[in-house]
């Protein structure tokens, strides 16, 4: 999914204290949305657990010819010099073609699947498919996966007749 747009607005997160960040700030590079809407900022981390999803979104500027590719995104654990992928999607977009920069934002939701184990400390990057000159972003131990849910300490408390029944 994108949505182009002539005149971009700015990118804005917002910090703990829910005040505005510009753009400028190298906190405001791409964000992540998550499926319940819980935002955060690269740098911090969100929890998700198996079924939920998370959204990637990123901007970038194009120019150039008409070109068809793909908005990727992957969940996984960055080593040295490779990204160990475990959960990835991706999405079609185009880019029109422009004489000028225009800016594009662009989402893609990752479902969060059993593939993934429980743990924390997961990254997450992105990149145009076919054009990896474009840059990977990346937001390196954002991710926190909750297994499945957890029942401790299940006990009957009291129990007592009820008069009248």
């Amino acid at each position: 999914m994108f949505e182009p747009n002539e005149r971009a607005v700015d990118l804005i997160v917002r910090d703990a204290n829910l005040k505005a960040i510009p753009r400028e700030d190298e906190r405001a590079i791409e964000y992540l949305l998550r499926d319940v809407d819980l935002e955060a900022a690269p740098g911090e981390k969100i929890q998700v657990t198996w079924g939920d999803k998370v959204r990637v979104k990123a901007t970038i500027q194009y120019r150039g010819a008409a070109l068809d590719d793909y908005f990727y995104a992957a969940i996984g654990n960055k080593r040295l010099f490779v990204f160990d992928e475990i959960l990835n999607a991706q999405t079609a977009i185009h880019f029109a073609q422009s004489q000028n920069f225009v800016t594009y934002n662009l989402q893609v939701d990752i479902p969060i699947t059993t593939a993934i184990s429980a743990g924390t400390d997961y990254d997450l990057y992105c990149k145009i498919r076919g054009h990896l000159e474009a840059g990977l972003p990346e937001v390196d131990n954002c991710i926190d996966v909750v297994g499945a849910p957890e029942f401790q300490n299940f006990q009957i408390v009291s129990y007592e007749k009820v008069a009248g029944a």
